[in-house]
């Protein structure tokens, strides 16, 4: 039966028809209805139960003689199933308009499992699984081992004595050319190298107070471990010779604070 036949069928039936007659769980189920004589139908939304769910909105389609109304459902659940039916406005050709009763459609699903099928049974469970003895020798062998290592190793080093480390050279460094320097416009040079040659003899006296911090962070730290040194002196001097690298300054000038780093070097030296 083509599409034009079904729906004349339809339009002579005057009730719902379910197509196809027995599906089967999850098949499409095309539901409709006629209305002979109908000039139009306004079609409301069908609501969905626990085992048909709508798949479309509801249409309506024009036919021969009135006005077939579509719904698309699927069904999830073997069985014959009664499905409410929603109310229609029906539009007759004089103008008058009626709310036809939607009625109860019926739709019977055919299973897709065989007859008898169903899942099987579960097991019991497993019992424990068997744990094998912990076998403790080769454990045992391996303290033993270790400890054995260790006592040899230590009288042996108790036999030979501990051996004196060797004293690292001491660097030296042949004073610079501070006046040679001078005399060639070097006067930032002459200040970076009094500059470091003051911060070495700081480092050797006190160790704490090494290259990598910087003169602010020297000088507090001397005021919390040397108080007693010419703290002022030292700033005045590292300051001059940080404003001679980074600042145009006589050549005079730099010399008397480059000087004046030498002589505290010296004397910090002497004093270690």
């Amino acid at each position: 039966m083509n599409v034009l036949a079904a729906l004349l069928a339809a339009l002579q039936a005057g009730t719902w028809t379910v197509s196809p007659v027995a599906p089967s769980v999850g098949d499409t189920v095309v539901i409709w209805r006629a209305f002979p004589g109908a000039t139009s139908v306004r079609v409301r939304p069908l609501a969905g139960t626990a085992t048909i769910e709508p798949l479309a909105d509801p249409s309506s389609l024009p036919a021969r003689g009135g006005v077939v109304v579509r719904y698309a459902v699927a069904a999830f659940a073997p069985g014959a199933h009664a499905l409410a039916m929603p109310d229609l406005d029906v539009l007759h050709p004089d103008g008058v308009a009626e709310t036809v009763p939607g009625d109860t459609a019926r739709v019977t699903v055919v299973s897709v499992l065989p007859p008898g099928d169903s899942l099987p049974a579960p097991q019991p469970s497993l019992g424990p699984l068997p744990r094998a003895a912990p076998r403790l020798l080769p454990l045992g062998l391996l303290i033993a081992a270790a400890l054995g290592s260790g006592v040899t190793w230590l009288s042996l080093r108790r036999r030979r004595g501990a051996r004196p480390g060797r004293v690292p050279p001491v660097e030296k460094r042949s004073p610079a050319p501070i006046a040679r320097w001078m005399a060639a416009g070097e006067a930032r040079a002459v200040a970076a190298v009094a500059a470091e040659r003051l911060r070495r003899a700081i480092a050797r006296v006190e160790p704490r107070a090494h290259a990598a911090l910087d003169d602010v962070e020297c000088l507090a730290l001397l005021g919390e471990l040397r108080p007693a040194w010419p703290l002022d002196e030292l700033r005045e001097t590292l300051s001059g010779l940080e404003r001679a690298r980074y600042a145009p300054a006589i050549p005079a000038d730099v010399l008397a604070v480059a000087e004046q780093a030498e002589e505290m070097a010296t004397a910090l030296e002497r004093a270690e």
